[in-house]
């Protein structure tokens, strides 16, 4: 709101603007394509050229805005910052779920009671109702092969070497 106020005392460039929006959007999109950086690169200097034509419009008014003591450390600044985010947040794209039914696939637990053709198992600190394959005991290892609404199917784990 109070941008909208001063961009219409200020003397603005709109391509300077839509510089710096398409910078915007284009470290955004670095996320989501593959491009090992340069849609980042691109995004600063959209960003820096956009900075530079913002305010210069020297037939309206003397405003500038100084390209080595202002502006340079400006998108340095962002540009970290947004490399730091944009590097977090694509680790996280990257990482290994740690819940839902993907992450119980493959679990260990321990039968609780002996399955009969049921019975409860302790998965991941919790006690869950499973089916067995095969014959399970109380007190055995067992391996969790899939994951039926709110049921487990389970089967003896194999010793570990």
């Amino acid at each position: 709101m109070l941008a909208a106020i001063a961009f219409q005392i200020l003397p603005f460039s709109w391509v300077g603007l839509m510089l710096i929006v398409l910078g915007m959007m284009l470290m955004i999109a670095e996320l989501f394509v593959t491009s090992f950086g340069l849609l980042f690169a691109g995004g600063i200097l959209c960003f820096l050229l956009g900075g530079m034509m913002l305010f210069d419009m020297p037939e309206v008014s003397d405003l500038t805005v100084s390209f080595w003591s202002v502006l340079l450390p400006t998108v340095a600044g962002f540009a970290v910052c947004a490399g730091v985010v944009l590097y977090a947040v694509g680790r996280s794209f990257l990482a290994e779920p740690v819940s839902g039914v993907d992450e119980m696939l493959g679990s260990r637990g321990t039968a609780a009671t002996t399955f009969s053709p049921e019975g409860k198992v302790f998965v991941r600190g919790e006690y869950w109702t499973a089916d067995a394959d095969g014959e399970v005991t109380e007190g055995d290892a067992v391996e969790v092969t899939a994951v039926e609404g709110m049921r487990l199917r389970v089967r003896r784990a194999r010793p570990t070497s």
